[in-house]
């Protein structure tokens, strides 16, 4: 039951990069290139030390969806994203840079959370520009993407361990941005 829950979650995540990048080709959607370099560098990076910290996990799939459509995304950015290089651009991606510096440094563990802390700031700058613009998201795409939290938050097996930690912080993401560009198309 548990690995037809993560998979199902994987599903959902890489469903939700269709929405994305036909949004970001066509419009509206303008991805963040700093969040997506940073996504693209760390979601390789979480998947391959969530494998190692709990290498029996059914959670690992959206860390592997998560990785293809990341690149894709980045890739996409590029010609049709915006920002890169502002001060807020350059801070993540230093901060970023340093987390990933200290994720080699350390366990699987540590990595993981390392890695959470990296996506995290990698997050900001598609915060901000949300929150500037909710438009320039796509609602598809974080719904899919928050419906894949929830299955994968499913899946754990075990909520004693490590393996809990970056399903909970997907899901916190996702819940977190749906809701601003809900709440802020909404006029909250």
């Amino acid at each position: 039951m548990h690995d037809t829950l993560g998979i199902i979650a994987g599903i959902l995540t890489l469903a939700g990069f269709i929405p994305a990048g036909v949004g970001a080709v066509r419009g509206p959607v303008r991805p963040s290139r700093a969040t997506w370099l940073i996504w693209a560098v760390e979601a390789i990076l979480i998947y391959k030390t969530f494998a190692a910290a709990t290498p029996d996990s059914s959670a690992l799939w959206i860390p592997l969806g998560f990785t293809v459509g990341a690149a894709g995304m980045f890739l996409l950015s590029v010609p049709f994203g915006e920002g890169g290089w502002s001060t807020l651009d350059k801070w993540c991606l230093a901060g970023a840079g340093a987390t990933i510096i200290f994720w080699h440094l350390v366990g699987p563990v540590a990595g993981l959370l390392a890695g959470i802390a990296t996506d995290m700031i990698g997050a900001v700058p598609t915060a901000v520009k949300t929150w500037r613009d909710p438009k320039s998201e796509s609602r598809a795409q974080w719904l899919l993407w928050w419906l894949g939290a929830i299955f994968n938050l499913c899946a754990i097996k075990n909520w004693q361990s490590v393996e809990a930690a970056y399903p909970l912080y997907g899901f916190v993401l996702t819940t977190t941005m749906a809701g601003v560009i809900a709440g802020r198309r909404n006029g909250v």
